[in-house]
């Protein structure tokens, strides 16, 4: 029995040799080529299919621009009467400013409001991503770090943990990217 040679190239051709003999397959669209050698006779099959068709019957009015990535937002109720853009805790299940001089809290921030609240209104509160606030006066490309009664600052405040925020990414946004707390001593 002489040997086969089968040579395929992904535009469905191919060049079945047996011993001298060539033959050559061109078939534009191939799915399963079946090839036997019985006795120096050669078969071969060769299914065609059907090129995919793909219709459209109308298309919808274009939707609202959403979020980019994976924003982090929950909603919970103020402890306190609460403003947009501080840095806060959940205790007991409700929203406090975070304070940076109460050594109990530190490590204990969960995020920044993104809502205002009065004591026992629900408040947004934002564990990443970004964050806009018109009131927010921040150079660009700068830590910024938590004050008193959880006010964002771009530079260190006078409090007994210092804890970076995030970055400003312009004069009023930033970057939620909370670090662990530095006590000051």
């Amino acid at each position: 029995m002489n040997d086969v040679t089968i040579q395929v190239n992904p535009i469905a051709a191919a060049v079945i040799s047996v011993g001298q003999t060539s033959i050559a397959i061109s078939v534009p669209q191939v799915a399963g080529p079946s090839i036997s050698v019985a006795q120096q006779a050669i078969s071969v099959s060769v299914e065609q299919i059907a090129a995919p068709q793909i219709t459209v019957s109308s298309l919808g009015e274009k939707g609202l621009k959403g979020d980019a990535g994976t924003v982090e937002t929950y909603i919970y109720p103020a402890g306190e009467n609460l403003s947009s853009g501080r840095a806060v805790i959940k205790q007991a299940g409700k929203l406090y400013y975070y304070n940076p001089n109460d050594l109990t809290q530190a490590g204990k921030n969960i995020g920044i409001t993104i809502t205002s609240g009065l004591v026992n209104q629900n408040v947004s509160v934002r564990y990443s991503g970004s964050i806009t606030d018109s009131a927010f006066a921040f150079d660009s490309d700068m830590p910024l770090f938590v004050g008193a009664s959880g006010q964002i600052f771009s530079s260190v405040q006078n409090v007994s943990t210092i804890v970076q925020a995030g970055v400003s990414l312009s004069t009023n946004t930033l970057i939620i990217n909370f670090q662990s707390p530095i006590l000051k001593t």
